[in-house]
């Protein structure tokens, strides 16, 4: 009698976004990937690699380590959306068939496209002349 049992608490682990501690206004904090990382062909790392980079950025003294660079995500063209190397974004100069791309507000967005293409409707990709909606997938060189 008179003991108090105390409740077990489930702390929920968050990551602590290092961000504002490394970047000026709002730029976020990206890993810079080590030399031939492993990613699709749309440059986005793999989800193992993405993962285990993940594990390595516990403190701020881990992302000195590694090496970042800050970007602002919803204007990067190489980067829109999010970090490649953390498996996020997207790489808009990647996209099939364009000749000109941006990043507006995180999402890719196509301008203009080579010959015999146009863009499509919703400005994500570019479809071959006369096939309406059906995109082409081919990597641009």
């Amino acid at each position: 009698m008179g003991q108090r049992r105390r409740s077990k608490k489930s702390d929920v682990l968050v990551k602590k976004d290092y961000s504002s501690f490394l970047c000026p206004g709002g730029a976020v904090a990206c890993p810079v990937p080590a030399e031939g990382f492993p990613a699709g062909p749309d440059g986005v790392a793999l989800p193992e690699y993405a993962a285990k980079l993940d594990t390595q950025l516990a403190s701020l003294g881990d992302w000195f380590k590694v090496g970042f660079e800050c970007l602002e995500l919803d204007s990067e063209l190489n980067q829109c959306g999010g970090c490649l190397a953390l498996g996020q974004g997207q790489d808009c100069s990647t996209i099939a068939n364009t000749r000109a791309t941006g990043c507006e507000k995180g999402v890719c967005t196509v301008y203009s496209c080579m010959p015999g293409y146009t863009v499509s409707a919703d400005k994500r990709e570019c479809v071959r002349a006369g096939d309406a909606g059906q995109a082409v997938f081919q990597q641009r060189r």
